[in-house]
């Protein structure tokens, strides 16, 4: 995860659903919304069928959602609760046990839902932050508390237990933390209250900037770690306001890091690794307001300028040509000092942000630069060519960005574009037909793409291809490796999907089950089926869990109502192998041949409930032989073909009586080919396919038009 100053982590929550219904008098419908979910339609025929969806209640707000671009994603709720999603091989999710989480091909466990982290009872968090296979959070009164995997000590509660809930790391009595982080080889930091910084966990070559610390247990491998914090060996007077990754950001505007020094990360002039901390040479009268680290590191000054040093083998110092810099064994030139990046003349950065080997930089204007390694189109230049120096990234015009992250701008009306890689769909863009290919078959956009947010979706917030959204909403997309998107699945998505906050285990109408639960990912909302049921309303209740937490079932009186005289559509669908058509007013039986592979030709027309008033009958036979359907309101044909030996399959549905005020022909056709019937109310479609060979058979029925 790349590793921003200042990055405040956000709200997720977690909901899980189920309805139930029981009958009640003849009454308008309640409101489903003034109990906290919301039905949509709320009214339907007595035969059932229709599709009814779930929504969420409202004023579930989430903030932000952080991740590590791998396996594990963590936020905060505005109670200051923390959900988690994706492996929990390590016990990272932080929920304690978790049986009958799916496991992936290695046997280890994941969660492709967000569950609520166990923090201690009175616990409230304010930040998050992910880390190596563990997960931290800082409460409300300056305690931090840390889950997952402790093999180095990570976990700073004095021991290499992992743990599967979290415990309070260990600091010293009167530390009250502000800020905390977590290094990228199996550590932790706080900043202090007082300026001061603690670290813990692994202490590979001086990483946790205390000096010489004797004594301290080794790993397997030979490198110490600290089991509980020690405080980072600061120079006398100076007083850390942020901390990220083995860097402190002073009050004066100074940075000081500490530990590995290789490509002269620390940016003291040398690649000598330091025990405690060094202060990186930025030039005289630069003062820092932001770092973030990677291969290479990056500040922001606070005039916009920005200062680069590290490795800079494909130019991601953006300072152009740098003759005589050093070189690794491998014969890359880094800079142990900082340059300045060449942005152009009048451009004042407000954010940086770090890729891989490149570098990203947002303007006060809105417009975004970007330097360093292109391949696969990196940069939004348009190009794949690597730039040591700034280049445009090829925002659409008029687009004014005021976020940025590593190949991804949010614009000014809450829309986000994506660049680069569009593996599994990490662009979000949906079918980008045409694109160009890396050497490994992958396509890419050299230039920026819209990203294709729900309509109405308003995002406030992105980080790797998540998006906060201004109702409170996250949505994401890409890889769903170990269920990452947390939309309950491990489906690539190559458009945003919801973050699964709502699961609907079971509906009932009126003490009847409903059938087909499904998820709709892009709009965070379930769909059921609605079973047959008297005229009359019902009550609808809810059973939910919240983060995986069963909650008290909730009522909602009243919500849907059975209106015996609502017209009830009948769909049609088409088998492209066998060329026939088939008709039918079960969504159930409508939904399995989609699934088989069925065309969706919607509704034909719409009949109505049998207890209307001069309802008439429509017969259903099948034919063994051809595997044909016919369909009539003929008693005598229906009972001549079931002689012939069709199967008699009861009635199909009931349509209006002839000449019903609003109704419409229904017109029938027969292939002497295939010895199919189609039906339509479609005069038009009557004559056309007439002339082109089948027998018009003139109306079948009378039923209403489709909606």
């Amino acid at each position: 995860m790349n590793r921003l100053f200042g990055r405040v982590v956000g709200v997720l929550l977690a909901v899980v659903v189920v309805v139930v219904v029981s009958g009640g008098a003849l009454v308008c419908p309640a409101s489903a919304a003034s109990r906290g979910f919301s039905l949509s339609p709320q009214v339907g025929p007595v035969s059932g069928g229709t599709s009814v969806s779930v929504t969420p209640p409202a004023g579930v707000s989430f903030t932000s959602v952080v991740s590590d671009n791998m396996m594990n994603y963590y936020a905060l709720s505005s109670d200051g609760s923390v959900y988690a999603w994706g492996s929990n091989d390590r016990g990272q999710l932080g929920a304690g046990s978790l049986p009958g989480l799916p496991k992936d091909s290695y046997g280890d466990p994941y969660s492709p839902s967000p569950v609520r982290v166990q923090l201690p009872s009175g616990v409230r968090a304010t930040q998050v932050v992910v880390g190596d296979d563990a997960g931290f959070a800082l409460s409300s009164d300056g305690s931090v508390y840390a889950w997952g995997s402790n093999v180095a000590g990570q976990l700073g509660d004095g021991s290499t237990t992992d743990r599967s809930t979290p415990v309070r790391v260990r600091l010293p009595s009167g530390v009250r933390a502000t800020q905390i982080d977590a290094g990228q080889l199996y550590a932790g930091f706080a900043l202090a209250s007082d300026g001061s910084v603690y670290a813990w966990g692994a202490n590979y070559r001086g990483g946790l900037g205390a000096g010489s610390l004797p004594g301290l247990p080794k790993s397997s491998y030979g490198d110490p770690y600290s089991l509980s914090p020690v405080r980072v060996q600061l120079p006398s007077g100076v007083r850390a306001t942020q901390i990220a990754d083995g860097f402190a950001l002073a009050s004066d505007g100074s940075v000081y890091a500490w530990g590995s020094n290789d490509y002269g990360r620390l940016g003291d002039g040398s690649t000598t690794d330091r025990a405690t901390p060094v202060r990186v040479r930025l030039p005289s009268g630069v003062r820092a307001t932001q770092v973030v680290t990677g291969w290479s590191i990056y500040a922001l000054a606070s005039d916009g300028s920005v200062y680069a040093w590290g490795l800079n083998d494909r130019g991601q110092l953006g300072a152009g040509s740098l003759p005589g810099l050093p070189k690794d064994s491998y014969g890359d030139p880094y800079s142990p000092s900082p340059v300045r990046v060449q942005l152009p003349s009048g451009v004042r950065a407000t954010q940086v942000v770090v890729g891989g080997k490149d570098g990203f930089a947002l303007a006060s204007d809105g417009s975004v630069y970007a330097w360093g390694y292109n391949v696969d189109g990196w940069l939004g230049d348009g190009s794949t060519t690597d730039r040591s120096t700034p280049v445009r990234v090829r925002l659409p015009s008029g687009v004014r960005a005021t976020q940025i992250d590593a190949g991804r701008a949010l614009a000014s009306d809450g829309s986000v574009y994506a660049w680069g890689a569009n593996y599994c769909g990490g662009l979000g863009a949906g079918s980008l037909p045409g694109l160009p290919k890396s050497s490994y078959g992958d396509p890419y956009s050299p230039s920026p793409v819209r990203v294709q947010l729900p309509s109405g979706v308003r995002a406030t917030q992105i980080d790797a291809g998540f998006a906060l959204a201004s109702d409170g909403s996250v949505y994401a997309w890409g890889s769903n490796d170990h269920g990452r998107l947390g939309d309950g699945s491990t489906t690539d998505r190559s458009v945003p999907v919801r973050v699964r906050v709502v699961s609907v285990s079971g509906v009932r109408f009126g003490g009847v089950p409903g059938s087909g639960l499904s998820y709709d990912s892009s709009r965070g909302v379930w769909s059921v089926l609605v079973p047959a049921h008297a005229a009359g309303v019902v009550d609808v209740r809810v059973d939910w869990s919240l983060g995986g937490v069963s909650q008290a079932s909730s009522v909602l009186s009243g919500a849907f109502r059975y209106d015996a005289s609502a017209p009830v559509p009948v769909f049609r669908v088409y088998n492209p192998n066998s060329g026939l058509h088939h008709y039918t007013v079960r969504l159930a039986e409508y939904r399995a041949l989609l699934a088989f592979g069925w065309r969706d030709e919607g509704t034909a027309f719409q009949g109505v409930a049998s207890g209307v008033t001069g309802a008439v009958p429509v017969y259903r036979e099948y034919n063994p032989n051809d595997g044909n359907h016919n369909w009539t309101r003929r008693r005598s044909e229906h009972d001549a073909l079931v002689k012939l030996g069709w199967r008699d399959e009861g009635t199909a549905w009931w349509v209006p009586k002839d000449g019903a005020s609003g109704s419409v022909p229904v017109y029938r056709l027969y292939n002497p080919y295939s010895g199919e019937h189609v039906y339509t109310t479609n005069a038009r479609e009557y004559a056309q396919v007439g002339a082109a060979g089948w027998h018009r058979e003139g109306v079948a029925w009378d039923g209403y038009p489709k909606a």
